[in-house]
């Protein structure tokens, strides 16, 4: 078994590189979009008061780095070196060119033929025109649009202020009624009949006397 020529196994390897590039920003993107999604819908939970600040903030965590577990998972996805074979030759218009050198120095040199030899030295000698580029471009992803128009309705709930009932202040913030005493003495006075009739039962007498 032999080893691919060295500008082949450059431009198959470098491809490589960026199949596994372009899956980590699709994938990093589909879940960021996910995640925005989830994102609004937290927001608006924690401002209608149906969940806990504290549950909403771990929830806005896990939201946040749901685009970089996209990403990893598609950076890690194995990629083939006949994918990326397949994809020179279809760039280059080389008829499967490359991939079959490749599969021909995957074989034992007693299994391989002179055809096969010839057949890798060929691609060899094209192997320097070869463009990664041309054969796996990196742009922008198509669902970038729906990511930013989630992002702006995020932004825009959270600014939202709820209409509603403000909750009743602690009865310990609550201020203390202010009597005048000349008020006392009146309420003294009305209390002091009920006191001196004999007729008054003594739960109304403890009663007054507590006022």
């Amino acid at each position: 078994m032999t080893t691919l020529p060295t500008p082949l196994a450059h431009a198959v390897a470098s491809v490589r590189r960026r199949v596994r590039t372009r899956r980590a920003i699709e994938a990093g993107t589909l879940f960021g979009i996910v995640g925005l999604a989830a994102a609004a819908v937290v927001v608006a939970s924690v401002k209608t008061r149906a969940l806990p600040v504290d549950t909403g903030i771990t929830a806005l965590l896990v939201c946040a780095a749901l685009p970089f577990l996209g990403a990893l998972m598609g950076a890690l996805r194995r990629v083939p070196a006949l994918h990326a074979a397949q994809l020179l030759d279809r760039a280059h218009a080389l008829d499967s060119r490359v991939a079959s050198a490749l599969e021909f120095t995957s074989l034992p040199d007693a299994e391989r033929s002179a055809f096969m030899d010839a057949a890798i030295a060929d691609a060899a000698q094209r192997g320097a025109g070869l463009d990664p580029a041309r054969a796996m471009p990196l742009r922008g992803p198509q669902d970038w649009p729906m990511g930013l128009a989630l992002l702006t309705v995020v932004l825009v709930v959270a600014q939202l202020a709820v209409l509603g009932r403000a909750p009743a202040p602690p009865i310990s913030e609550l201020n203390a009624m202010l009597v005048h005493p000349d008020d006392l003495d009146a309420f003294e006075s009305a209390l002091r009949p009920m006191l001196e009739n004999p007729e008054t039962d003594e739960a109304t007498r403890e009663a007054a006397r507590e006022q």
